[in-house]
């Protein structure tokens, strides 16, 4: 790319700060958010003890980082092999490849697994394929922010005793200078290209912008760069604030994302200067 490249991971900046130089480009690295586990939660608790009474049929997992947390948490009352003999005899249905992985660390199995982009509407896919949901027991695991289309869809299908269980919340970081300084970098014309790969870094950017009063400024700056979205999600939260992402890659993970975008990145940026 051979230019400046904004991104707005945390847990994996360094992953993604590689990605970057390997591919051309200089990381400008500005977290937007920190997942800050709930350390009073009386729904995951909740959550096991209608596992283990048989009162849940299906266990949907929509992060893996949510149900690690979920785990750790149980793991302070419940023994491991327990809480695996529970979870073995309920339909375990996951949105990606991550939630999967924490399953396998436990040595369990998915019944179910959401195709890509692994949005909430693949996971509403692969159970309308599986069976008709009425009369089903759901829980849901969270992320970040209440899933409230996708509760809301499984009651509309029948569902019933729908619990949305959240594991942790975000919030931003406790030091906002890298993302102050990555606001006013973009908004004087020293950024070539900013890749967001959620929509919660979306949603704190602009949030940040605001506070600082540079949010007009920002959203009008960012259209003069290249901008990649790693998928749908993020994809929605940019449109919200009138922003069309440039490039969306073919499968919504973080590599995908860097690599695409710097194949294209010579047209992209041409197409700005037309």
């Amino acid at each position: 790319m051979g230019k400046t490249v904004l991104a707005f991971e945390n847990r994996q900046a360094a992953e993604m700060a590689d990605l970057i130089r390997r591919h051309g480009g200089q990381p400008l690295m500005a977290p937007a958010l920190q997942e800050v586990p709930l350390e009073d939660n009386p729904k995951a608790f909740s959550l096991y003890e209608k596992i283990r009474r048989g009162e849940l049929d299906v266990l949907i997992l929509l992060t893996g980082v949510g149900a690690r947390v979920l785990w750790k948490l149980w793991e302070t009352q419940v023994a491991p092999a327990d809480i695996n003999s529970q979870l073995g005899k309920i339909t375990l249905v996951v949105r990606g490849s991550k939630s999967a992985k924490a399953l396998t660390e436990r040595n369990l199995t998915p019944t179910l697994s959401a195709p890509e982009p692994n949005t909430w509407r693949e996971v509403l896919g692969v159970l309308d394929r599986w069976k008709n949901l009425k009369g089903l027991r759901v829980a849901v695991q969270e992320y970040g922010k209440p899933q409230l289309e996708l509760a809301q869809a499984l009651r509309d299908r029948g569902a019933t005793d729908v619990l949305t269980v959240p594991v942790y919340q975000w919030k931003l970081p406790e030091d906002l200078g890298p993302l102050h300084r990555a606001i006013e970098a973009v908004c004087d014309g020293k950024v070539g290209a900013a890749l967001v790969t959620s929509a919660a870094q979306a949603d704190h950017l602009f949030q940040v912008a605001e506070a600082l009063g540079r949010k007009q400024d920002l959203v009008g700056s960012i259209r003069r760069i290249v901008l990649g979205s790693v998928g749908p999600m993020a994809t929605e939260a940019l449109r919200a604030e009138g922003l069309v992402p440039d490039w969306e890659p073919r499968h919504p993970k973080m590599g995908f994302l860097v690599k695409e975008t710097a194949d294209q990145f010579q047209t992209l940026v041409t197409g700005k200067a037309v």
